[in-house]
């Protein structure tokens, strides 16, 4: 596999992170130990890096588990969301995130996130969120959309909305992009699932992805 980054010449720590993403790789003397931790922390590659790069530098061991306890536990949240869903009869699509790590790793290691993300259709939306407060996740937004005009005007221009349960950030979608090309029913058709956390995660195909 060959990686280009057109119009620009990599620098050796670009370079380092683009052969890395493939196989593992020996930590170059030349490239710039601050540099390369910057572009790694930038783009959540830190569990890639640690699994890939010998030696990682200026790792902190620590730091290494807790990205990875962090994913984990992500994992066994969005397989309960998901469950959740289900039993909600709300068709529920898992996007970026763990899901996505797997399908393009094959395991949700070696990436981070910072959230989940799901998305569901928009006539399901209100139950969604009905369902995830019933389960003790905060909705802040959900304050300031009193009135049915606010909550359509958020429909309109908004993408998703933001839930908080303890350290844990849901996003919970119902666009995927600023324009109607995505409609859900086409998305969920296309479907395909990824085993997390025990359960079988509906995921976008490879092609909507």
């Amino acid at each position: 596999m060959v990686y280009s980054v057109p119009f620009l010449t990599p620098s050796r720590e670009l370079a380092l992170l683009l052969a890395m993403m493939e196989k593992k790789t020996p930590w170059s003397q030349l490239a710039d130990e601050k540099r390369f931790a910057r572009l790694v922390e930038k783009n959540r590659l830190l569990p890639l890096a640690a699994e890939q790069m010998d030696p990682l530098p200026g790792a902190e061991e620590d730091l290494i588990h807790q990205e990875t306890w962090m994913t984990m536990q992500q994992v066994t949240l969005l397989a309960q969301l998901i469950r959740l869903f289900t039993r909600g009869g709300i068709p529920a699509l898992a996007i970026k995130g763990p899901a996505m790590a797997m399908q393009i790793y094959g395991t949700p290691a070696l990436r981070s996130c910072h959230d989940l993300d799901v998305l569901v259709p928009l006539d399901r939306l209100m139950d969604a969120a009905a369902l995830l407060q019933a389960d003790g996740w905060q909705w802040p937004e959900g304050k300031k959309l009193t009135t049915p005009k606010r909550l359509r005007e958020s429909w309109h221009f908004w993408n998703h909305y933001q839930f908080f349960k303890g350290k844990f950030v849901l996003e919970l979608h119902w666009r995927l992009l600023p324009w109607d090309c995505d409609r859900f029913d086409r998305l969920w058709q296309g479907r395909k699932y990824v085993l997390l956390g025990g359960e079988q995660i509906p995921v976008l195909s490879d092609l909507d992805r």
